[in-house]
């Protein structure tokens, strides 16, 4: 008999910059199957760049992790059969705070 599962997988890719030059790769998979772990990664591509900068450049981190954090409970609550509200669709956008100039 042939079966057929469905899962959502939903990926989040970012990008930090001073200036126009980019300072840290941030991505993130996140699956409503509940057996699959939420995967991250971070990577610094311009050190210079992030040491002179780093506190805003964390700022920015921490914004996209919030938004990880957000879509992770999204699906989870789907996944476990919880009602999701209509107003809390999986975040489209996370407000973070304005570009830092060099």
């Amino acid at each position: 008999m042939a079966k057929m599962t469905i899962e959502k997988v939903i990926s989040l890719h970012a990008y930090v910059e001073v200036g126009d030059v980019s300072v840290v790769s941030l991505s993130s998979s996140i699956s409503s199957n509940p057996e699959i772990a939420t995967s991250y990664s971070e990577s610094i591509t311009n050190t210079d760049l992030y040491y002179g900068n780093r506190d805003e450049v964390r700022v920015q981190i921490d914004a996209f992790r919030q938004k990880m954090r957000e879509t992770e409970d999204v699906l989870i609550k789907e996944a476990v059969g919880e009602v999701v509200p209509a107003e809390t669709p999986v975040p489209a956008e996370t407000p973070v705070p304005a570009e830092t100039p060099v």
